[in-house]
């Protein structure tokens, strides 16, 4: 995975270069890399119980390769409104582990991180499993009301790459819509709609309840565990207004312009936010809000 790396971090740098040109390097890297990731594969199974420290962390390291690229094709997405390369249910692998068990120096260290892990959260099924990500993804939806058990016992990556997913299924929800003519002659409205509306609400309360609870969530970006949980909470919000309002394809960022991006901005007429009556049970305030 060493090639998918490194042209991970060429696509990176070449995505927020100045330059129109240096950024369609970045998407032409896309395909080279969607194609490498495929061929290694995008299913994984159980860690054994006693597999050893270094060859966890090859697996591991592999895992999360593969999720980071899944969730870079959904960065470009969002802001450039380009369907991402990798699907939503394409991915059968395991969620990654913890921060501590991944940064963990030693085998010593690396078993030490495990027992707290599995001490940490109850609801996970031993320490050397992770949710997987089509079961997480599932549980999110479902109206047992299990599914913020899965972002309550998850790692703080494992939680960014399921807002990830769930804004992935917006963004295909509202392209559905767009196409969705009805029978008379007028032209599409691109709303969700009431059923849709409700099932991903309901999963994007479940990932937020969740979030509050995982042992690895904060607010504070120098947190010993990164800053991904607390990206995870703006991915979160944008969730929220993807959901209720349609952004649209023309926004100008790929200009790279900022008074070409303000134009596109002054010219985008919204229609106007679906009106929804929260019931008590709505969130009232995100993770990012106290």
């Amino acid at each position: 995975m060493q090639t998918a790396q490194a042209l991970l971090m060429l696509m990176a740098m070449a995505t927020w270069a100045k330059h129109k040109e240096i950024l369609r390097e970045a998407f032409a890297i896309q395909s080279i890399l969607a194609t490498l990731v495929r061929d290694d594969g995008l299913h994984s199974s159980p860690y054994p119980a006693d597999i050893s420290w270094e060859a966890w962390t090859q697996q591991e390291s592999r895992t999360r390769t593969k999720f980071i690229v899944f969730c870079f094709f959904n960065l470009h997405c969002i802001v450039y409104n380009i369907p991402p390369l990798i699907l939503n249910s394409e991915l059968k692998m395991r969620l990654p582990s913890s921060a501590a068990e991944f940064k963990a120096s030693s085998a010593a260290e690396w078993h030490e991180a495990r027992k707290r892990t599995s001490s940490s959260s109850s609801s996970s099924p031993s320490p050397t499993t992770t949710p997987d990500f089509q079961a997480a993804l599932r549980r999110l939806f479902s109206r047992g009301g299990d599914g913020r058990a899965i972002t309550e016992c998850n790692s703080s990556l494992g939680n960014y790459i399921l807002i990830h997913a769930l804004i992935q299924h917006i963004f295909f929800a509202r392209q559905t819509a767009r196409c969705h003519f009805p029978t008379t002659t007028a032209a599409p409205t691109g709303d969700l709609s009431p059923d849709d509306i409700n099932s991903l609400e309901h999963a994007l309360r479940a990932w937020q309840h969740g979030w509050r609870r995982a042992p690895e969530s904060s607010l504070d970006p120098l947190s010993p565990t990164g800053p991904v949980a607390f990206n995870s909470t703006a991915l979160l919000r944008l969730a929220y207004i993807r959901l209720n309002i349609d952004t649209g394809p023309g926004r100008a960022l790929d200009t790279r312009d900022p008074y070409a991006v303000a134009r596109a901005l002054r010219d985008w007429s919204p229609p106007a936010l679906i009106a929804r009556n929260y019931n008590s049970d709505s969130p009232k305030r995100l993770p990012g809000t106290y």
